[in-house]
């Protein structure tokens, strides 16, 4: 099932273009990585489908709907989205701001339900982040905010997460747990979107990868045909190994 599709959509912001008539399908049950050098425009393919920005040119569709159609409340169920920084630094606990991700199910003013608290510490513990819980957002590390604010994320429970550059922050061990959270949110079901700039992350663990050059699409396709030497030399610069499939950047391709 397609969750998430980019019908040729063109962007811009202040008249600059930043995105040019991409096509993409974002598949329900699978990891998407969304690669490509900076300023490719990866974060700005994410913003459009949240309505963050408008698009100047193409359709975008939601689960079979046009994204127009879409109420901000039903929306906000539908696609959960974790913004690439981790500079939260605010006067709020960890808990408390998890729990943010539940307000799109709940009446205006109304406290969280039962099955809200449950499901924020269910998150907050497979974040590794339960120990944060009673601690606040600007006595965090980078790290600890970024594993706060992806259990902020998955407390949504979205049919669509879309992660922007959430290992950034993490250390190895913990980057491998974010991926492995990924993974087990796909298996459920869930569309998962993830921008990385660790190719080897994303040839390990995505099922699809879009690469994007000069805001198009270069390639979608798995992650073999889609960081194949040939586009790891062309479009990120680099030469790279392989090991059991996964890519290991080795050196520069050009001076």
């Amino acid at each position: 099932m397609t969750a998430l599709a980019f019908d040729n959509v063109s962007a811009s912001y202040g008249g600059t273009p930043v995105l040019h008539n991409v096509a993409a399908t974002i598949r329900a049950g699978a990891v998407t990585g969304l690669v490509g050098p900076n300023g490719a425009g990866k974060t700005t393919l994410l913003r459009l489908a949240i309505r963050w920005l408008k698009s100047d040119a193409g359709a975008i569709s939601v689960l079979d709907r046009p994204l127009a159609e879409w109420s901000a409340q039903a929306l906000a169920r539908a696609v959960s989205y974790l913004p690439q920084e981790a500079d939260a630094h605010w006067p709020i606990g960890a808990t408390e701001l998890v729990a943010l991700g539940r307000m799109p199910y709940r009446r205006p003013l109304a406290p969280p339900s039962r099955e809200d608290t449950r499901i924020v510490q269910e998150m907050l513990a497979q974040c590794d982040a339960a120990e944060f819980a009673e601690r606040r957002m600007d006595e965090l590390s980078a790290g600890e905010r970024a594993r706060v604010l992806l259990a902020r994320a998955l407390a949504v429970q979205a049919p669509i997460l879309l992660a922007d550059e959430p290992a950034a922050y993490l250390d190895p061990a913990h980057q491998l747990r974010l991926m492995e959270l990924l993974r087990a949110e796909a298996v459920r079901g869930t569309a998962v979107v993830v921008t990385l700039h660790d190719l080897s992350l994303a040839s390990r663990f995505c099922d699809e990868v879009i690469v994007l050059h000069e805001g198009a699409v270069a390639v979608q396709a798995e992650p073999a045909l889609a960081l194949d030497d040939a586009h790891l030399e062309k479009i990120f610069g680099v030469r790279a190994i392989r090991v059991d499939g996964i890519v290991v950047p080795q050196e520069r391709s050009a001076p």
